[in-house]
């Protein structure tokens, strides 16, 4: 009969030959990506800290290979977002089930496609200064503007008005009266395409990028102290109250979010 040490050395033979196999794999996957100049997606790596709240309403969205559009020349791109929920877990819940999902849409719409059919390679940071490469440069920055506010509009729409709870594939965490009036939550997202790392925020989380161990902000945080912010509120007659520091109507802490809360 073999004794227990046998089959525990056998045992971790095994794992450590299917360990190897499947990092040869990968290697060889890897490599096949790129012959055909598709770039594998990064490692990725996420942490949440609840803190002292009583319950975590803070949400991380993931999805490599979100699709692949004219912007990008037909190769996949990737999405990575996170939401800052504030009032509830409620918002920012449904921010993760769906924005990459309206992304992805407003990305592969056939009209923007269409209008990207001649820009969809500019971004690529050839050097060149020629007044063609600029335009090129504009429309695809203002594509990018364009497709990414159409889609927040689009989340904070389903947020304000119609939970769209019916349609999504998860337990709905809405209260019964789906009244989300005092919820809301940030929205920063960062796309990776192959030339560029495309940014959008609504509130106040922020994008860092490490260069040489230097952390760069790369959003602009939305807060009322902000000087065009402050202008933004008072002509939308919104009032600024100090309470533990500068908040709109008194509660609301950033000066821009996705939902009723931040509809100011």
């Amino acid at each position: 009969m073999e004794n227990k040490g046998n089959v525990d050395q056998n045992e971790e033979g095994r794992m450590h030959r299917q360990y190897r196999i499947q990092l040869r794999r990968r290697e060889q996957a890897r490599e096949a990506q790129m012959r055909v100049g598709v770039l594998p997606p990064p490692a990725v790596g996420s942490k949440s800290v609840k803190g002292m709240r009583p319950s975590m309403e803070d949400e991380v969205s993931i999805h490599p290979n979100l699709c692949s559009p004219l912007i990008n020349g037909g190769r996949p791109l990737h999405f990575y977002a996170v939401y800052d929920g504030h009032g509830g877990p409620q918002v920012s819940a449904l921010c993760r089930e769906r924005m990459h999902l309206i992304v992805a849409e407003e990305l592969m719409r056939p009209e923007n496609n269409t209008k990207m059919m001649s820009s969809s390679s500019s971004g690529s940071g050839s050097g060149s200064s020629s007044s063609s490469d600029r335009r090129q440069q504009r429309d695809w920055e203002a594509a990018w503007i364009r497709i990414l506010q159409r889609s927040f509009q689009r989340m904070d729409k389903i947020i304000c008005f119609n939970c769209d709870c019916a349609t999504l594939s998860y337990r709905c965490l809405c209260p019964p009266n789906h009244n989300l009036r005092f919820m809301g939550s940030t929205a920063i997202i960062a796309i990776l395409t192959d030339h560029a790392i495309v940014i959008a925020n609504c509130g106040d989380s922020r994008a860092v990028l490490s260069r040489n161990g230097n952390a760069l902000s790369v959003s602009f945080d939305h807060k009322p102290n902000r000087r065009d912010e402050l202008a933004r509120i008072k002509a939308a007659g919104g009032k600024l109250v100090y309470s533990r520091g500068l908040r709109v109507q008194g509660f609301l802490a950033m000066s821009r979010a996705i939902g009723r809360a931040g509809s100011t």
